[in-house]
């Protein structure tokens, strides 16, 4: 989703500006100035509803129109339309009005027209909630922020609609009550999703833990990762990518008064089996440094060494020496300096006097700066980038004799590895496995946990080319990746236009146990349909019916089908409609929608009219989009009598037309001035 306010790729701010420009350019109505100069004059942080109310715009119909026309936050224009609907209840909104509002929702192109379609049903008397209809409205609300009506919708589902939510309704909910910051309520639906039946999942969790460190509430979301652990959510065996990143828990601890809980966070995860890199525990022990704490630092340094979790000094040296400055960027290499600064400074004896530090400290907290007000100062400070002579520091560092790789090399090796791919340098980890394999003092090939975090932070990166070279040396050396972070390098590099890196790799490693998701499956079907590709999709198609790991199922049908069709196929659409009928799954008629627009277009209107009986003889339940098509079809080519034909036979299968279909027909025979039917048109 775009981020709010910035609607494409204009900021509010700018199109308010602009919009002020064009009235004074333009003659415009006192309302719609009135609504212009509100907007403008709105604070971004305050609900659109508090800024009608203080400027008394009264919302009516019209004025939601120039609402809408004006607001560029597709949260706001969201929430402005779902309050209008709920305080008139009897008011039927004008495809004009629902087109203004879904150009805000181009990026949910197939959820949004079925929420707004809910919508319109939820006003019927005979309208049936399922527990589908139910998760679209819970996720159309939380789209705009409406926590309120969520709660609502969720805590009447039994006693309104006769079933009791579901883990998807609890989720849709807790996600809402997250992204407005409303932890406290995200929390109580996090407890009543025990309580219920409806276990958290990972997910689960890591949302609820991103919320409370985006609000500042370290302590909080390294109980829940303790939680995850204990819930065997999570285990030390799984991908950085697959948890919450515990070194944003680090920093948020390290901005409390107490440096306790940062410290049994780090050695608690770590003695259950969790990887702490060494620029996160070197940061750590920055700020015990800062703070004045140095015989407390050092005694924490000695505890990292003896469990291995930070690195000899002369190790980190030789490293640096041998290997860093051929082959890493200029960041890495200041962020290697820096972590070899820390350790040095850290295994120095501290003098007799180190107390008056730790004082001195404590006097900078009383004259007003708090501790949290230092630990904010290191955060910065480690964020921040170092000077860097021109010529590398570390080219001044004495050679190694030493030409073999030895022991304590390697692990070093594998950890600053592992320290670059989390601390978000994935092409400098990358660049170094590189080198080590093509090293001249001795050939190294990296674990497979080592290659797996690379390719995993390559994937998260979107360094699609490095990841499928990554995911190559891995087949070399016999490593299987793993399935979830495979298939989201085939998606970020089929979005990404690398067809042919992709089709490649699956000819050359069609033997291997890779398995393709249906959401991969769908995605590179649909790409290659798009690209003109229809052979090598429908080798695909036929590939993925072979797999006996993931069942075909409507969704992934429809997918297919509706990708043919774009693409202008009659043939494959017609088998796999054929295909869904055999092994009795109920197909839908939207995915034929591009080839009645094709006929229709062609002037096949007749052919159109054959292909809907069709697929509605099939199975498929007649959709009022697609008579809508044949209809205009027929009045444009002037046959009104055909498309009053269309109209009864809509009426006899209990089709009600769409509005739509009613202008097309009104307007053309306005336009022949055929009398008669224009008042049947119109009725």
């Amino acid at each position: 989703m775009e981020e709010d306010g910035a609607v494409g790729g204009i900021s509010q701010e700018a199109f308010q500006r602009r919009s002020l420009r064009r009235a004074n350019n333009r003659s415009l109505s006192e309302l719609e100035r009135a609504c212009i100069q509100m907007l403008w004059r709105r604070s971004p942080s305050e609900p659109i509803e508090i800024t009608l109310k203080k400027a008394q715009f009264p919302l009516t119909a019209t004025n939601l129109s120039l609402v809408l026309a004006h607001l560029r936050s597709a949260k706001d224009a969201l929430r402005i339309f779902l309050r209008f609907m709920r305080e008139n209840p009897s008011f039927v909104p004008e495809k004009v009005l629902v087109d203004a509002l879904s150009r805000f929702w181009k990026h949910e192109r197939e959820r949004f027209p079925v929420f707004m379609s809910i919508l319109s049903e939820l006003r019927s008397s005979s309208f049936q909630m399922t527990p589908r209809k139910l998760t679209t409205l819970l996720r159309g609300f939380g789209w705009g922020g409406l926590v309120d009506e969520v709660l609502q919708l969720l805590s009447n589902c039994e006693a309104s609609y006769g079933f009791k939510p579901d883990f998807v309704h609890y989720s849709c909910a807790l996600h809402t009550c997250v992204s407005e910051k409303r932890l406290d309520i995200a929390m109580q639906i996090f407890d009543q999703m025990k309580e219920h039946g409806c276990p958290p999942t990972l997910d689960t969790f890591q949302s609820l833990i991103s919320g409370l460190l985006n609000d500042k509430q370290g302590a909080t979301a390294a109980a829940f990762f303790e939680q995850m652990h204990v819930n065997k959510l999570v285990s030390p065996s799984e991908l950085p990518s697959r948890t919450v990143s515990y070194i944003n828990i680090v920093r948020e601890l390290l901005r409390s008064e107490d440096l306790k809980d940062v410290r049994s966070f780090i050695f608690k995860m770590n003695d259950a089996g969790f990887t702490f890199d060494y620029f996160t525990c070197a940061n750590v022990l920055n700020v015990y440094s800062v703070r004045g704490l140095l015989k407390e630092q050092r005694e924490l340094y000695l505890e990292l060494k003896k469990k291995q979790m930070i690195p000899d000094a002369d190790g980190l040296h030789r490293f640096m020496n041998k290997h860093a400055r051929q082959c890493l960027s200029q960041d890495a290499q200041t962020l290697l300096h820096s972590l070899l600064n820390t350790i040095r400074m850290a295994s120095k004896k501290p003098p007799d006097n180190a107390d008056i530090f730790e004082e001195a400290a404590m006097v900078a907290g009383e004259d007003g700066v708090s501790p949290n007000d230092i630990a904010q100062a290191v955060v910065e400070a480690e964020t921040a980038p170092e000077e860097v002579p021109s010529e590398p520091v570390l080219q001044s560092l004495p050679s190694s004799s030493n030409v073999q790789l030895e022991k304590e090399d390697i692990l070093i090796l594998d950890r600053i590895i592992y320290g670059l791919s989390v601390q978000e340098k994935s092409k400098d980890a990358f660049a170094l496995m590189l080198h080590l394999v093509e090293y001249e003092g001795g050939t190294v090939i990296p674990g497979r946990s080592t290659s797996a975090i690379v390719f995993d932070a390559l994937c998260w990166a979107s360094s699609w080319e490095e990841g499928q070279k990554c995911l190559r040396m891995m087949l070399g050396w016999g490593y299987m990746p793993d399935n979830k972070i495979y298939n989201l390098w085939v998606q970020g590099s089929a979005k990404a236009g690398l067809l042919n890196n992709i089709c490649d790799f699956m000819n050359e490693f069609c033997n291997e146990d890779l398995t393709l998701t249906l959401t991969s499956f769908n995605m590179l079907v649909e790409k290659l349909c798009m690209d003109g590709r229809l052979d090598e999709a429908k080798k695909l198609t036929k590939d993925m019916k072979k797999n006996e790991s993931e069942a075909m199922d409507v969704v992934s049908y429809s997918k297919m089908i509706q990708s043919f069709a774009k693409a202008g196929d009659f043939d494959v659409p017609r088998k796999l409609l054929d295909e869904m009928v055999q092994l009795g799954i109920t197909p839908f008629a939207l995915p034929f929608t591009p080839l009645i627009q094709r006929l229709c277009l062609s002037g096949k209107v007749d052919e159109a009219i054959k292909l809907i009986e069709e697929i509605e003889c099939k199975g498929c339940k007649p959709l009022p989009s697609l008579y809508t098509h044949v209809v205009r079809a027929y009045c444009q080519a002037n046959r009104l009598q055909d498309a009053f034909n269309i109209m009864d036979i809509m009426k006899s299968k209990n089709i009600t037309p769409e509005p739509q279909t009613h202008k097309d027909l009104f307007g053309s025979c306005m336009g022949t001035r055929v009398l008669k039917p224009a008042v049947q048109a119109a009725n």
